[in-house]
C-alpha cells in the first residue's frame, strides 16, 4: 500500500507557503496610509480590487525609487528617493483636477472616471520592470508590463488595463499603444501634467515619510480641492 503521508506533507507545505505569502503582504491599512487617493474611487468593489492589486503586485522599489534619473525629465521632487511614489500622487491630483469636467461634458461616465483613478494609481508600478537596480530610465515596455499584470492577475476591468497600456501616449520609445478613448487620453494627459518640470501638483494627505522627504511640498486634505480651487 502506498502511504498518503507524503501527499499530506505536501498539502501542509503548500498551506504554510500560502499563509507565509499572505503574512508578507502589505496590510490593507498600510496601503491606504501610503495611497489615501484610494478614497477617490467611489465604487467600493473597485477600490478593494485596486488596493489588493497594490498589495500583491507592487514591487518594493515603487516606494523608494525615483521616477527618473534624468534631470531633464519629471518634476524635481520626483528625481530622488520616493520620487516614483510622489509622481503617482501628483498624477492622481492632476487627474482629479480634470475628471469632473470630462464627466460634465459627457466625454466619460462616472464609472469610467473611477476606472481612470484606478489606472492613475497603478500606471507606473512596474516602471523599472521586475527589479530596480539604479536604472536611469523606465523600462520601455513598463506600460505593457503593468497592463498585462492587471489582465492576468487581477479582476480589474479591461478599461483600466487599456488606460495603463496607453498612458505613455504617442511616443515611439515606449511599447504601449496610442491613447484612443477619451479615458485613455485623460489618463495620459494626467501623467504628462504629473511629470511637468515647471509646476508641481499638490500631494493628497501625504504620510509622514513623504512629509519628511518633501517638507516644502504643498498638500491638501480636502478631496474636493483639486477641482474646486485653482492649483
Amino acid at each position: 500500500m502506498v502511504s498518503d503521508h507524503g501527499a499530506d506533507d505536501d498539502d501542509r507545505d503548500e498551506e504554510a507557503a500560502f499563509f507565509d505569502e499572505m503574512e508578507a503582504l502589505m496590510p490593507a491599512e498600510e496601503v491606504e496610509r501610503r495611497l489615501p487617493e484610494l478614497e477617490f474611487i467611489t465604487d467600493a468593489g473597485l477600490r478593494r480590487e485596486v488596493r489588493s492589486t497594490v498589495q500583491t503586485q507592487c514591487p518594493e522599489y515603487f516606494w523608494e525609487a525615483p521616477a527618473t534619473g534624468h534631470d531633464a525629465l519629471h518634476n524635481p521632487l520626483c528625481r530622488g528617493e520616493h520620487g516614483l511614489w510622489a509622481h503617482t500622487k501628483m498624477v492622481v491630483t492632476a487627474y482629479e483636477r480634470m475628471v469632473e469636467s470630462f464627466v460634465e461634458q459627457g466625454r466619460i461616465s462616472e464609472q469610467e472616471a473611477d476606472y481612470g483613478r484606478a489606472a492613475c494609481l497603478l500606471h507606473d508600478m512596474h516602471k523599472f520592470g521586475a527589479e530596480y537596480t539604479g536604472q536611469s530610465s523606465a523600462a520601455p515596455d513598463h506600460d505593457i508590463q503593468m497592463a498585462a499584470t492587471i489582465r492576468l492577475a487581477t479582476a480589474l476591468p479591461e478599461a483600466v488595463a487599456d488606460a495603463v497600456a496607453a498612458h505613455m501616449g504617442p511616443f515611439e520609445k515606449y511599447a504601449g499603444p496610442d491613447p484612443e478613448t477619451e479615458l485613455e487620453r485623460l489618463v495620459h494627459t494626467a501623467d504628462m501634467m504629473g511629470s511637468c518640470r515647471f509646476g508641481t501638483m499638490w500631494f493628497y494627505k501625504p504620510c509622514s515619510e513623504l512629509r519628511e522627504a518633501f517638507p516644502d511640498a504643498n498638500h491638501y486634505d480636502d478631496p474636493t480641492l483639486p477641482w474646486e480651487d485653482p492649483l
